[in-house]
């Protein structure tokens, strides 16, 4: 018996796999007597004994008892039906409800008749079109069961007896019995060798509730296929099922992307071997898995004949019943099968039906031809095979609850595509599911030629702008610009530098590697007019990598400038733009004849791009003139860009957008906007620029652009946006918020998401962003003109419509390959058509309106900020860091940060990390090292990702490579450090950790910068964010910080005055307080290096001037050590001059330009005095009034290091105040955001039509998760018969599965709470009650930080309940009641009630439910592992020690909470009502250390309250971290308890406090 079908509920839903019908509209000019019909019943019952098997369940087994012939062995019901609506309810209630049998009693069958005559009122005679229906559960009949019935229906009916086989006395129980008692050994073998053979994925719908709804499509097959069916099936002696079954895989493996090769489907077979069978009715059906892997390449031919060698193997075997095969395989489900496909013969169209006499038929009636269809699987494929009029019909059949119409339908015309295509593809993989419009979508997605004029080169097309407009600006940089007519000067005198001196010959490649600056846009142009072949190189770089690009360009020439001509070995030929420039700047050297008959063509290379590679090494791609100048053409056609722009250039060189913003504006005649170093982010300056120069063209990626605007939001600096004509967005996705910004800044510019690798040259798709319109995501858009996309699967075939596919490029823009590696560009590269098309490796799909979506990638290729990134070079560059590691993977974590996994025993991640950054570009640094002995492996022996240990960076205490924590050392640092802690949510970071292995990264840190300038009232020119890179501990900050923080002096912007008081000192008689001042430098200085040697001797003659009389410059130790604990020291010069102090910093910062010193040999504090001293020139001793120079250098080293300290702490003071003033005002602030929180939109009220909600009992539980939100889910479970619906973030892995709990994935803070439409409009239809319980509970937030998940999310939850008119149970908390309770927590909790009584008064049905402290469960000692109650005890316990306290403790235990909670939720009296549930027990401090110290062995001791604070104090001076529970809660146990304490109840049993304080310890 197949018990698992019948009796076991699949996924706790009502499907329709229990009952079965045959309908018959009755046809006669006279009636047809009831009672006649009962007859023929009882006739029936009596000859087919299953129809009267009651079925028990007894001891773990199904026992049958055949029960004895009376008059009430099944149910006959008579109905009034008046119309079609109510006809289909019924027979949709029939064949759903499994309440009309009763297996225990034996009543697997069951008679509906259905009046349907006009004016019948004759309940005693069947009438012209009355309706009869014969439903039977499955335990009682299968499809040929059905024809056995309604033969012996007609001999019934028409003779009143029906025939017997007298020579088989056998029955159905007969078999049951044997059945079991049969052999089923070889058949378990067969099956469990199948099961785990099989590579196959189970794909588990559990999101979906099956309702058993569906729908049908059924369609004929053309005459012609039909005929060549029959042919092949003749030929090849197969049958139909086999053929048909072959069709159905092809149309799963090519719905699936034509990705998933292991398929399976549900199978029926009849089960009958046994002749004795052939006329006995029951259930001897069997469905059947049958699995089977695909082979892509095969004939479809060949594919039917493998499928009928698999039925032939299946055949022995199918006799197992399915719960018996599933159980073999346990992670396999009893309704893993999902799809089931099935062949049905008729002979004549009219067998079934039941002819009495000439005029009086029982027609059947096609229950799949009515409107209301059942899904018994989630899709079923049916062959329907006419004989008589040699017809093929097929009919799909999918689950409403997966599909919708829609979809079904659009199923149903694929698969009719697969069937007319059976034999005139080559290979399975050639099937194509696309349907007629879809053609035309893709034919007019690629229908983009245009026809523009012919172009030259670059530096031609650059040329032909200069002899139009000569005189218009061509580049600015700050104050400095170049006409066209100057820059092509410039640009000629490099290129016959070039051509003359260094014989650059056609194609070769030049390097350049200089910061933005004119020279960087003279070098890129100069090397195009000299016919070379640009590539760029990042000053960021490594000197390493940038060694290892020429290594593999095989470039013997690199252009530089002044700050980066040291980035170079000696053995590398590096040019100096500027020394070029200056040194032949004579208008006689350019010969233009010359380089006219420089040979390049549109053909020739222009760039190369250095892209991360995945075999450690960078490839790069080649880009033509054609290409490029092509793509803009393209662009300008667009109005993405034109010649009336002012274009901005922002990205840097190892972006190729760089280039189009660069050549791609020349060659235009746009003018191009060069920002300095750095500029473009810093938001500032960047603002200041966009203002003044006017730009009205920007290309950056979105990541920029959204913090960009963000701060111009927060600034209220929108005008500097004014300008802007055409914003686009490259390199990453287009986020929502980004779209918001735009739309809110008040003015109105042309937005543009474009899309492109750099083998694409540059872009290739775009589109035009509406801001204004409600969209879920931003398409990349379509193709520019003469450029192609393909959406291919990856056997190059076309996609569907809405599927994932990969994107392949071609047209104008691509690329030549990759230079110096062919098997690379074989790869990347594939002929379609005779025309060349780039694999991408992003997938796309496009859409009904022809616009294409990125997806993601297929490989482990990525992008970070814009940047390529192959994780396997960075792979291959750690394998080569040391011979120790064995193994090793990186990947994206998030939106910003890599990830790496390393196996070693012998490394550790300091060593990794300085590895990285000398062969590695800055945003290729992982951001976390996670060391592992050994790498975790599955069954197949390959490293198993996803049991790698979860990368956090939310420690509690983030500390550098050294186990060593370094704490804040004055206010500065901790200001610092509070803002690191608050941005890269951590409580502790030791002050010499980096920022970006604590978590922080790139665009982390504008934010930071910014915050630093907001905090500290930082002016423009102050720190920068170069700085803030190149130091990033908070140390460094801090001390950079400290010295902008004070007043500038009018004429020495670099330096600040201190204020030095001698009068004390020791030195005082050497030096007069009156004529000394001591400067320390703005501009953060370094620290002298350990392995550099300064020569003092050659400074101080450097600085000698008129200006500066006398210089001693001499080591200050600073009292900071660093990494490697070594004092660090710094220049300081004591300076001798009659000048003022302003005329003497400027001269001594106009030296240090002009001698170009390095930051550490600028000295960083000068002392200058009025008074000469004496330098002695021969023994450099340095004396006043005879002292000798050793002596005079003690005294100046204390007093500097006093001055340095007194302006230390006064800084500290000064940022104090400045604190608390920003903590007044953003706690006015904040009380402001409160108030307008408060105010419930017009529009949230329950809607006035909704659904009639009493037959709904369905509710909605958030914070399922929490503490109490579980122990409330076992409690609706208990208290009700609802289904819930459990909003989660993601499902616990901890959770057991129950048939009325599903998981809905999603967030409180998100719009709709996540979810997708269809889940939504599940939770408005059937939801009658919400629970709110999702919060944030942190007493420590504020409540901005809580307002999103514990305001916003309540928000959701009422928008939700007006739409679904249902009632929400708020779990509030008694903090409320505190009105002087100033805790974000508290302050969140007060406005969310404050939405739901507004609300109330709308009408909205709401209950808020306060409860007090929630404390462990009695019965299991199970407690919240993240409150304060049992982080104070937890330390307690490590600690050994207790306070003397008289402390009691109000608690309510967890079980006791949710009953009452759920109780009063459900209570219709409790409506529109706010309840306080107040504590219920109390218990003493003393009583549960004493339980505690019991359970240890220990005798409880108690300390007096001065020793308890001498010991806290003592231990965290050892160990702060340690005792992190005891600093933030141990002043609780000094709080003295209120008066009402006295009856407290100190009785163990009640809360069960040995089960709790057990698994304390156990914790």
């Amino acid at each position: 018996m197949d018990e698992q079908v019948r009796f076991k509920e699949s996924d706790g839903t009502r499907v329709a796999v229990y009952n079965q019908m045959l309908i018959y509209r009755f046809s006669s000019t006279i009636a047809l007597s009831i009672n006649r019909l009962r007859q023929a019943l009882t006739l029936i019952i009596a000859k087919h004994a299953i129809l009267r098997t009651a079925v028990i369940y007894e001891q773990d087994k199904f026992i049958q008892k055949v029960l004895p012939m009376s008059d009430d062995l099944y149910d006959f019901q008579s109905t009034y039906v008046t119309n079609n609506t109510q006809l289909n309810q019924i027979l949709y209630d029939e064949e759903t409800n499994q309440s009309l049998f009763n297996f225990e009693q034996g009543r697997v069958f069951r008679c509906h008749i259905l009046h349907y005559s006009l004016n019948n009122d004759d309940r005693v005679n069947l009438k012209q079109n009355d309706i009869v229906v014969f439903n039977f559960h499955h335990i009682a009949i299968d499809r040929t069961s059905l024809r056995i019935f309604i033969n012996d229906l007609g001999q019934a009916l028409k003779m009143q007896e029906v025939s017997y086989d007298n020579e088989n006395s056998i029955t159905y129980l007969d078999y049951a019995y044997y059945e079991r008692l049969e052999d089923w050994s070889n058949a378990r073998q067969y099956w469990s060798h199948v099961l785990s053979t099989w590579c196959g994925r189970v794909r588990q719908h559990s999101s979906f509730i099956r309702t058993g709804k569906g729908y049908t499509i059924t369609f004929d097959l053309d005459h012609d296929l039909v005929i060549n069916i029959k042919r092949y099936t003749s030929e090849s002696n197969s049958t139909l099922f086999q053929i048909g079954l072959a069709a159905f895989f092809a149309f799963l493996f090519k719905m699936s992307n034509s990705e998933q090769l292991d398929l399976c489907t549900g199978i029926v077979v009849a089960n009958r071997t046994h002749y004795q069978l052939q006329n006995m009715m029951g259930f001897f059906a069997n469905t059947l898995p049958f699995f089977l892997k695909m082979d892509p390449y095969e004939s479809f031919t060949k594919l039917c004949r493998r499928v009928q060698r698999h039925w032939l193997d299946i055949l022995p075997y199918t006799h197992l019943p399915y719960q018996e095969i599933i159980e073999l395989n346990s992670k396999l489900g009893s309704s893993f099968l999902r799809t089931l496909f099935l062949v049905e013969t008729t002979t004549n169209n009219s067998e079934e039906n039941i002819e009495l006499n000439g005029e009086t038929v029982l027609y059947m009636e096609d229950r799949d031809l009515m409107p209301s269809s059942i899904a018994k699987f989630d899709m079923t494929c049916t062959i329907y095979e006419h004989r008589q009029n040699e017809t093929i019909s097929v009919s799909l059949n999918a689950s409403a609850d997966v599909y919708d119409e829609l979809m079904i339908s659009t199923m149903a015309s694929r698969l009719e595509n697969i069937f007319k295509q059976l034999f005139s593809i080559h290979t399975i993989c050639e099937f194509s599911l696309l349907l007629p419009h879809e053609r035309d979508l893709l034919r007019n997605l690629n229908n983009t030629p245009f026809d523009f004029e012919r172009t030259d080169c670059i530096h031609q097309e650059f040329a032909y702008q200069v002899y139009f407009q000569s005189q218009k600006l061509a580049v600015e940089l700050d104050n400095q610009y170049l006409t066209y007519a100057e820059l092509l000067y410039y640009t000629q005198l490099l290129a016959l530098y070039l051509l003359n001196q260094y014989e650059i010959i056609p194609g070769e490649i030049v390097c350049q590697c200089v910061e933005r600056s004119l020279s960087m846009v003279i070098g890129i142009m100069a090397i195009q007019m000299a016919g070379a072949v640009y590539c760029p190189l990042s000053p960021l770089d490594p000197q390493h990598r940038l060694h290892l690009i020429l290594q593999q360009t095989r470039s013997r020439l690199v252009l530089v400038h002044y700050l980066t001509k040291n980035n170079f070995q000696d053995d590398i030929i590096s040019i100096d733009i500027d020394s070029i420039l200056i040194n032949h700047d004579v208008k006689s050297d350019i010969d233009v004849c010359q380089l006219s008959c420089v040979a390049v063509t549109s053909e020739s290379i222009t760039y190369i791009i250095p892209t991360s590679g995945s075999t450690g090494m960078p490839k790069a791609a080649q880009v033509r003139h054609r290409n490029f100048t092509q793509c803009m053409q393209s662009c300008v056609h667009l109005d993405l860009i034109k010649k009336s722009d002012t274009v901005l250039q922002v990205a840097r060189c190892s972006f190729d957008i760089h280039l189009q913003d660069v050549m791609g504006t020349l060659m235009i005649g746009a003018t191009l906007i060069l920002l300095r170093p750095g500029g473009n982010i810093d938001f500032d300056y960047l603002a200041k620029v966009l203002k003044e120069k006017q730009t009205s063209y920007v290309n950056t990626v979105p990541s920029l652009l959204y913090n960009f605007f963000t701060f111009l939001k927060d600034t209220n600096n929108w005008n500097a946006a004014s300008c802007f004509r055409s914003v686009c967005s490259v390199g990453e996705s287009f986020s929502l918020k980004l779209v918001d910004l735009i739309a809110n800044n008040g003015h109105n510019y042309q937005t543009w998401n474009v899309y492109g690798p750099a083998e694409a040259t540059i872009i290739c798709t775009s589109h035009l962003v509406n801001i204004t319109a409600n969209q879920h995501n931003i398409p990349i858009g379509c193709p520019l003109p003469n450029y192609q996309c393909l959406v291919l699967d990856e056997f190059l075939q076309d996609v569907i419509i809405n599927q994932e596919g990969d994107l392949l490029v071609g047209g104008i823009g691509v690329f030549a390959g990759y230079f110096g590696r062919d098997d690379l560009t074989a790869k990347a590269l594939v002929i379609i058509d005779d025309q060349p098309f780039y694999r991408t490796g992003d997938l796309v799909r496009l859409d009904d309106n022809g616009l294409l979506y990125y997806q993601g990638r297929k490989d482990f290729q990525i992008k970070l900020y814009g940047q390529r990134i192959e994780l396997g070079e960075i792979e291959r560059c750690l394998l080569n860091a040391s011979s120790s590691i064995s193994g090793c993977i990186v990947m994206k974590w998030g939106e910003d940060h890599l990830v790496t996994y390393v196996q070693s025993t012998d490394i550790n991640e300091k060593q990794l990390r300085q590895h990285c950054q000398s062969h590695l570009p800055p945003h290729m640094i992982p951001s976390i090292f996670i060391i592992l002995d050994r790498f975790p492996f599955n069954a197949n022996g390959k490293i198993d990702r996803k049991q790698l240990p979860s990368p956090t960076f939310e420690p509690s205490l983030v500390i550098n490579n050294e186990d060593q924590y370094w704490r804040p050392n004055d206010a500065v640092e901790m200001r610092i450090h509070s803002v690191w802690c608050q941005m890269l949510h951590c409580s502790q970071i030791s002050t010499n950790t980096s920022f970006f292995s604590a978590g922080g990264h790139s665009l982390l840190l504008v934010q930071l910068y910014h915050r630093y300038r907001t905090i500290f009232q930082l002016g423009r020119d102050t720190i920068s964010l170069l700085q803030l890179i190149k130091y990033p501990t908070v140390a460094d900050h801090a001390e950079m910080i400290k010295y902008w923080t004070n007043n500038m002096q009018q004429d020495t912007i670099f330096w600040t005055l201190l204020d030095a008081n001698f009068e004390n000192s020791t030195a005082s008689s050497l030096l007069p307080s009156s004529k000394i001042r001591i400067y320390t430098r703005r501009e953060f200085a370094e620290y002298l290096r350990s392995n550099v040697t300064v020569n003092v001797e050659e400074l101080e003659n450097i600085y000698l001037s008129q200006t500066i009389q006398e210089i001693y410059i001499i080591r200050v130790t600073v009292s900071r050590s660093n990494e490697n604990n070594q004092l660090k020291q710094r220049l300081v010069a004591i300076i001798i001059s009659e000048a003022s102090d302003a005329t003497v910093l400027k001269e001594l910062e106009t030296t240090s330009q002009l001698k170009q010193l390095r930051c550490f040999e600028i000295p960083w504090a000068v002392l200058i005095q009025k008074e000469l001293l004496c330098v002695d020139q021969k023994t450099r001793f340095l004396s006043s009034k005879n002292e000798n120079r050793e002596v005079v250098e003690e005294q100046y080293q204390v007093i500097l290091m006093n001055a340095l300290l007194a302006h230390e702490n006064m800084s500290a003071e000064g940022v104090d105040n400045v604190f608390s003033l920003r903590k007044q005002q953003k706690i006015a602030q904040c009380r402001s955001l409160i108030e307008s929180d408060k105010i419930l939109e017009r529009t949230s009220k329950p809607v006035d039509n909704t659904n009639n909600k009493r037959s709904c009992k369905d509710i909605l539980l958030t914070g399922s998760t929490g503490f109490l939100g579980a122990y409330l889910l076992k409690e609706l479970l208990k208290q009700t018969d609802a289904n819930i619906y459990c909003l989660v973030r993601s499902k616990p892995s901890s959770t057991t599965s129950h048939p009325r709990v599903f998981y809905l994935k999603g967030d409180l803070t998100l719009s709709r709470l996540g979810l997708d439409e269809h889940q939504y409009s599940i939770l408005v239809s059937k939801v009658r009650s919400i629970y709110h319980c999702g919060a944030e509970v942190n007493f420590i937030k504020a409540y901005t930080e809580l307002r999103s998940t514990n305001v916003l999310g309540t928000l959701e939850i009422i928008k939700l309940a007006c739409q679904a008119n249902c009632r929400v149970n708020y779990i509030s908390t008694l903090d409320v009641l505190d009105e002087g309770d100033q805790n974000g927590y508290a302050q969140s909790k007060q406005v969310a009630e404050n939405l739901l009584k507004q609300a109330s008064e709308r009408g909205l049905a709401m209950t808020i439910l306060r409860p007090g402290y929630i404390s462990w469960s009695p019965s299991t000692g199970d407690f919240n592992k993240t409150d304060w109650f049992t982080l104070l005890f937890l330390d307690l316990i490590k600690f050994g020690l207790a306070p003397e306290t008289d402390r009691v403790f109000r608690v309510t235990p967890v079980d006791e909470s949710s009953r009452t909670i759920v109780k009063l939720g459900e209570s219709k009296e409790t409506v529109r009502a706010t309840i306080n549930l107040s504590e219920t027990h109390t218990i003493r401090f003393g009583t549960i250390w004493a339980e505690i110290c019991r359970q240890q062995m220990m005798e409880p001791h108690f300390l007096s309250v001065t020793e308890w604070e001498e010991r806290l104090k003592e231990r965290f001076r050892d160990n702060e971290q340690l005792f992190y529970g005891l600093q933030l809660f141990s002043s609780i146990l000094m709080k003295s308890s209120s008066e009402d304490t006295t009856a407290m109840m100190d009785d163990k049993s009640d809360l069960n406090l040995p089960m709790f304080v057990k698994e304390l310890l156990r914790h």
